[in-house]
This record gives C-alpha cells, sequence and structure tokens, in this order.
C-alpha cells in the first residue's frame, strides 16, 4: 500500500496530504506535548483536522494526561479543529466522542467534556 492510496480521489483533488504516526508522534515531541504535562493547560489548534492523524494523538495524549478523576470540563479548551470540508468535520467529531467515552466521559456530546461549541459551519471547535 501507498501512501497515496490512503486518501480518497476526492482527499488528492483538495491537496490533502496523509501523515504518518510517527512523522506526528515526533512533531508532538518535539513541541512537548507529552502526557508527561497537564495538557489541559494548553489549547491545540489544529488548522486542517483532515482525516485525522493529528486530532487522535492529541486526544490519546489530551486524556493520558488527566489525574485519576478528571475534571471533564477541562478538557473545552484544550483542543480546537478546523476544516473546510464537512466529512472530515464529522468524521473527527466522531473520533472525539468514541475516545472520550472509552477515556471515561459519559457524556461528551451534552456533558461538562464537550467543547464549548460545535460548529455547523465548517470547523469545529
Amino acid at each position: 500500500m501507498t501512501i497515496t492510496s490512503v486518501l480518497s480521489p476526492a482527499a488528492k483533488r483538495r491537496g490533502e496530504v496523509f501523515t504518518r504516526r510517527w512523522v506526528v508522534e515526533l512533531m508532538l515531541d518535539l513541541a512537548d506535548y507529552v502526557s508527561a504535562r497537564d495538557l489541559t493547560l494548553l489549547t491545540v489548534v489544529e488548522p486542517a483536522v483532515g482525516s485525522g492523524a493529528f486530532w487522535r494523538v492529541l486526544l490519546e495524549r489530551l486524556t493520558a494526561s488527566l489525574p485519576v478523576n478528571p475534571r471533564w470540563d477541562e478538557l473545552a479548551n484544550a483542543l480546537r479543529g478546523y476544516d473546510i470540508e464537512r466529512a472530515n468535520i464529522n468524521g473527527c467529531r466522531a473520533l472525539t466522542v468514541e475516545h472520550l467515552v472509552a477515556a471515561g466521559c459519559a457524556t461528551p456530546m451534552g456533558g461538562p467534556c464537550a467543547p464549548r461549541s460545535w460548529r455547523a459551519s465548517a470547523s469545529m471547535t
């Protein structure tokens, strides 16, 4: 399988690129976005969430940095994601809900760990 085979034809036409996980991990390590820190004190802006290569690792590290009994409302401003493609936003939104539920947040969309606003426009915050 080649890297370009991972992307849909439409994604290729838009100029999207697939970032391998080891590259994402390295970039976040270099930025000191590591789970040993209290990542709820930071806000990460992902300007083009795409298929979620960065978003997935950001979520993993963010939830790994939480204490045993987390205050889920502290996550509301920790990540901000945007994209011009509605499908990318919906995919990352679903990924976020799935990940937060797996991490123990009972109500990720309507409860305290929901982002401050889920915009209907082509952005996700």
